[in-house]
């Protein structure tokens, strides 16, 4: 578990975690059971009210009528946007200061 090196390496009693390189895999087999699978009424209520259905789209949402999911969502799709814009700003810097691009700065 743990590797000794010399005290005059590192200091007295100094001591290095050696698993960091290493990986190991347990219990992926399927040879064992799963978990125990138990009667509806052994779990809470809260459990079969979950909505598991896929996330709808922006188009899709009224903020009138779903509220904070509509905000989220709008949210979401204004900070990809900006993401989208700034690295067209990185891809694109070496036409900023171009003698072609001066008559779009007048704006």
């Amino acid at each position: 578990m743990f590797r000794q090196y010399p005290s005059n390496l590192f200091g007295p009693g100094f001591q290095v975690f050696d698993r960091c390189s290493k990986f190991r895999i347990a219990s992926i087999t399927g040879e064992e059971p799963g978990p125990k699978i138990l009667p509806d009424s052994e779990y809470p209520p809260w459990l079969f009210e979950l909505d598991l259905r896929p996330p709808r789209p922006l188009e899709d949402l009224d903020p009138e009528k779903d509220g904070w999911l509509y905000w989220r969502a709008l949210r979401i799709r204004q900070i990809e946007q900006n993401r989208r814009i700034e690295k067209l700003k990185t891809r694109f810097l070496h036409l900023q200061n171009s003698p072609s691009m001066k008559k779009f700065s007048k704006f």
